[in-house]
């Protein structure tokens, strides 16, 4: 290698300080979507286990 090339990690540390830190743009959307399911798929689950014992682990 010459002296003129860029190691990797030097041109991350270069690039870094460039973009600044990022965020993400979905940031929480996703989890605030999908509770309700989540939410809903649990009282399925609870409400078609066959047995107490069932559903006590389903819950």
């Amino acid at each position: 290698m010459t002296a003129s090339s860029t190691q990797p990690h030097e041109l991350g540390h270069r690039l870094s300080g460039k973009l600044g830190p990022l965020k993400p743009k979905l940031r929480g959307w996703l989890h605030a979507g999908t509770f309700p399911l989540a939410t809903a798929a649990g009282i399925v689950l609870i409400c078609l286990a066959p047995g107490a014992s069932a559903r006590w682990a389903a819950a």
